[in-house]
């Protein structure tokens, strides 16, 4: 009978330290998930912010807007009289003195004279733009104000091979009916980060 007792005792023991040793490790698994839940939500919140730390500054071109870096140096480079304008966008002040193929990390050209710009002329210059890229990679956009091209390659050219190239072409219609031709560019530096801000760049483009 004594025995029979102590066996009883001891089954009520071990049943006992396995439903506390359960409910410890349901409690872990509990306290895991509330952590992981925890980090997930704090990555997040940093993740929306670094997305959201680059802030721009906006211009005004005649009848349309577009965003460049805030900070940063935006000038008029090139002009053809009424035809192209190109603008230069730097972190640092822009040197108009310098003997480059570009003055900035990124360069935006308008192409103006309705005339001589058309979708015959548009698609031509994308052709011609290609011939001097290897490794070309595409992608099609489309927004409330028209059509993007995008491209991205290397460069074959003997004063620059090898090196990256990122461009979007853009037929948009400004606020009063004119379409109007875009070029956004990237020259020779591959970063994530400029890839990024020449989308924003390019998406921000709209009528006044």
């Amino acid at each position: 009978m004594v025995q029979v007792m102590k066996n009883n005792l001891t089954y009520f023991l071990l049943t006992l330290a396995t439903m506390a040793l359960a409910g410890f490790l349901l409690w872990q698994i509990y306290q895991e998930k509330q952590n992981y839940g925890r980090l997930q939500a704090e990555y997040a919140d940093y993740k929306k912010t670094q997305e959201e730390k680059q802030e721009y500054a906006t211009a005004h071109y005649l009848s349309f807007s577009f965003k460049y870096p805030l900070g940063w140096h935006l000038a008029l480079f090139f002009s053809n009289n009424d035809t192209t304008k190109t603008y230069a966008m730097s972190p640092y002040p822009i040197n108009f003195t310098m003997i480059a193929p570009s003055r900035g990390l990124f360069e935006l050209t308008i192409y103006e004279d309705p005339e001589r710009f058309t979708d015959d002329f548009w698609q031509k210059e994308q052709e011609r733009y290609l011939v001097d890229l290897d490794f070309v990679e595409t992608e099609q956009l489309s927004t409330e104000y028209g059509q993007i091209v995008f491209y991205k390659g290397k460069e074959k050219q003997a004063n620059a091979p090898g090196q990256n190239v990122e461009a979007y072409f853009y037929r948009f219609t400004d606020g009063e009916g004119n379409v109007r031709y875009l070029k956004l560019e990237l020259l020779y530096v591959e970063d994530f980060r400029l890839t990024k801000m020449l989308r924003d760049i390019i998406l921000s483009v709209q009528p006044l």
